[in-house]
């Protein structure tokens, strides 16, 4: 979507879409420091980061800002990348060795398949509104929704501890 966020939101061509994807890019280059430097991650920072990565882009919907969509394209490439390692991480280590082939197949073309099914819900939402619309409403859903996966988890965890 940066493309389209580059052309609609802040009036730059494919100058523009490169800075962004390379901000992006910046970003994931962090997070792999960031997860190379640092073993022990927090237990709960797929989802802080997740809310992270929301947030910014319901800034980057919002802001003219050219230097502010920048970072908020950067805090996006960065939370995401952190997010799909850790969530990849935890799911390899939760399955048992013999599924490992099979499991993590459906998990890339789950990836695969979402990222193309979202772009194109999101281009048809963007198309009837806005993108900044879209965007925002994309950004508030997924702040929403972690928050809920992360009500939902405790309560299980304190299911189990009660039980």
């Amino acid at each position: 979507m940066f493309p389209l966020f580059a052309a609609a939101a802040f009036n730059r061509g494919a100058d523009g879409a490169g800075l962004l994807l390379s901000a992006a890019g910046l970003g994931a280059v962090v997070a792999a420091a960031i997860l190379v430097l640092r073993k022990n991650l927090p237990e709960n920072i797929a989802a802080c980061l997740a809310f992270v990565g929301f947030s910014a882009l319901w800034v980057m919907s919002r802001t003219e800002s050219w230097a502010l969509g920048l970072t908020c394209a950067a805090i996006l490439g960065c939370s995401a990348s952190i997010v799909s390692v850790t969530n990849q991480s935890k799911i390899q280590q939760s399955i048992p060795d013999g599924f490992h082939g099979r499991v993590m197949g459906l998990w890339i073309m789950m990836r695969i398949g979402s990222t193309a099914l979202g772009t194109i819900i999101y281009g048809l939402l963007s198309d009837i509104t806005s993108l900044r619309h879209t965007s925002t409403a994309v950004a508030i859903f997924g702040m929403l929704a972690v928050v809920g996966i992360v009500k939902l988890s405790r309560d299980r965890a304190e299911d189990r501890t009660t039980r």
